[in-house]
């Protein structure tokens, strides 16, 4: 465990030096030329849009710099023969993916908490009312990127290139964004296309589950409650960083 947890560290280390951060900074760049394009419409619909697009942009900043640092871990420093000298110490290559997806998924959280507390100060300035739906959101963001970065691991170990394990990630994250659209055509389908969709959705992480971002009203999980959303979320990740250190056990480098 403490060899996780040094792994970890190094991995957010790292990772804050690293200029994939430079995103947030367009990001900001996005929020206030919203604020400014916004400004002269009403009020309520002022601060929605500025939420709507806020939400997003968190969202997909933080996916787009998971990626980097996950394709970075599982191919690049295999391609470069940089993992051999972590590899060469007293670490198990269990404890070193366990390590770097730990370190990874901490740093997505600074960087949500970072653009979070930037798009709450702007709608705080806009005197927009905030509620726990809308703080529960950012939580739910971090729980897709957990996902996404497991699943990223994976499939650059998997991978005979850079540009598959980029390009394989995204549709994987388009996909389950899609899952919960797909569940509505399921009457007008043949039974080998529905028994298809139930299959991809024990494969493909289920994000619908996981809407609070683009909902924040979150009215349609209220009866259920989110404990289910969340275990599934942990389970999913688990499943896969396991099978992604059973696939990192036989790797040659």
């Amino acid at each position: 465990m403490k060899a996780v947890y040094n792994v970890a560290k190094y991995t957010l280390l790292e990772n804050a030096r690293s200029k994939s951060f430079s995103l947030s900074v367009v990001f900001i760049a996005l929020v206030f030329v919203s604020a400014f394009i916004f400004a002269k419409l009403s009020e309520v619909v002022e601060i929605r849009a500025i939420q709507d697009i806020g939400m997003g942009a968190v969202q997909f900043f933080s996916f787009l710099t998971a990626l980097f640092f996950a394709v970075k871990v599982a191919f690049v420093e295999g391609q470069n023969k940089t993992i051999y000298l972590p590899l060469t110490r007293p670490v198990k290559r269990s404890e070193y993916i366990f390590g770097r997806y730990l370190g990874i998924i901490l740093s997505a959280a600074l960087e949500i908490a970072a653009m979070g507390m930037l798009l709450t100060i702007l709608l705080y300035l806009k005197q927009a009312k905030f509620d726990s739906f809308y703080f529960l959101s950012y939580f739910f963001i971090f729980l897709k990127i957990s996902m996404i970065t497991a699943v990223t691991v994976l499939i650059s170990l998997a991978s005979t290139s850079q540009a598959s394990a980029f390009i394989f990630s995204f549709l994987v994250w388009i996909t389950g964004h899609s899952l919960g659209e797909v569940e509505f055509l399921l009457d007008e389908m043949s039974p080998a296309m529905v028994t298809m969709v139930r299959i991809f959705k024990w494969i493909f992480p289920n994000y619908t589950l996981l809407n609070l971002a683009d909902y924040t009203a979150g009215r349609f999980m209220a009866a259920a409650g989110y404990l289910p959303a969340v275990l599934y979320a942990v389970f999913y990740v688990f499943a896969v960083m396991w099978l992604a250190a059973a696939v990192f056990e036989k790797k040659e480098f």
